[in-house]
């Protein structure tokens, strides 16, 4: 498979419809690895036990049983970064096309299997014999998820079932050919291009960046019920992978890989100190309510002595907000920080403090 060509020219038993894309702009496999293709769906929330499964086609198309939107080409290929799963359902759907092999069959034997990778398998629905040895999703309240955890036929973006160790046996994979020492997957040349920085920090497939001096590529994952964060490095063959089966345990992995990250001296990973101020309680009432940040919805709700922010279309989760001031707040998950601005009619603007200020106006 070629990673610049125009995928259509590729794949054989469903094409991308036209949309934003043009022969100057074509939808290749690189801009689909690197969420750059414009494509839309940007994540899968699965399918329950029983639940009826959509086919490849079905779920890029969004005809049911699907659950999701149909995967189309809304902005030029090439121009931005925008997270995208059902791009790598495209990208799925062309690898099978390439090889006439069932993607589960196809991974199993060119990167599991090599890696030994011997816990992990993109069987969905999961085998019953996996059943047993299997951990149970948890919803933000800490119930099981129904069934115990989702199917997602979108295998490439959410289908992986692995293990911390297996985890680690990929990114030591990376870390050795890139090195030089191993290329059981892929070559030497083939890994610098993955995490190689293109669009949004991201290379292939990875998270891309610098640390001190030092190359680190990373991701997250989230199914329904489940959390889990990957890093390494790649000069000092050093990284952590944590996992959690819970709604809410992206502040568990990430306070985990801070502790790792003060063992190790990663001192951009280690823990900020913050000092709370519990004036800020009088003003929680000001700021609950419905935001908009570039006409998406954003709410802002208050349990008692505690401000929680959900940001669905952002990826953002309830997550409780803390204040260092009356009008500051920050949240556990990430350097992000939020502050709200008094405007003349007595409301509140909230601010999202990311590589720029993002303001969030309240909706009335």
């Amino acid at each position: 498979m070629a990673l610049d060509g125009d995928v259509n020219t590729q794949l054989t038993t469903w094409k991308v419809p036209a949309g934003a894309q043009s022969s100057a702009a074509p939808v290749t496999l690189r801009r689909l690895l690197n969420n750059s293709a414009g494509t839309t769906v940007s994540g899968f929330r699965g399918y329950a036990r029983g639940e009826p499964l959509p086919t490849l086609p079905q779920l890029l198309d969004g005809v049911k049983p699907a659950n999701s939107d149909p995967v189309r080409v809304q902005t030029t290929p090439g121009v931005e970064w925008k997270y995208s799963g059902g791009g790598f359902s495209i990208a799925q759907h062309l690898m099978t096309d390439a090889s006439g092999k069932p993607f589960a069959t196809l991974m199993h034997d060119t990167v599991l299997a090599p890696l030994g990778m011997t816990n992990s398998t993109f069987e969905q629905p999961l085998p019953p014999a996996l059943h047993a040895v299997s951990a149970s999703g948890h919803t933000d309240k800490g119930q099981p998820v129904q069934g115990q955890w989702h199917t997602y036929p979108e295998q490439a973006a959410a289908g992986l079932w692995t293990t911390p160790s297996d985890l680690a046996r990929f990114a030591i994979a990376l870390q050795d050919a890139i090195a030089g020492r191993s290329n059981k997957i892929v070559s030497k040349a083939m890994t610098a291009q993955m995490l190689t920085r293109l669009k949004g920090n991201y290379g292939l497939g990875l998270f891309v960046g610098e640390i001190e001096g030092q190359q680190v590529f990373q991701h997250g994952g989230h199914n329904e019920g489940f959390r889990t964060m990957m890093v390494a490095f790649t000069r000092s063959g050093q990284g952590a992978v944590v996992m959690t089966n819970g709604e809410r345990g992206d502040a568990l992995a990430a306070q985990i890989i801070r502790g790792i990250a003060a063992v190790y001296g990663w001192n951009d990973w280690q823990a900020t100190e913050k000092v709370l101020a519990k004036s800020a309680l009088k003003n929680y009432g000001s700021y609950e309510g419905n935001y908009q940040l570039n006409g998406k919805p954003i709410s802002v709700t208050r349990e008692r002595e505690r401000l929680f922010i959900s940001a669905a279309n952002f990826g953002l989760d309830r997550v409780e907000l803390f204040p260092t001031s009356s009008t500051r707040f920050f949240n556990l998950n990430d350097e992000v920080e939020f502050f709200f601005e008094k405007k003349d009619n007595g409301k509140f603007d909230m601010v999202i403090q990311l590589d720029r200020p993002l303001r969030a106006t309240r909706v009335m």
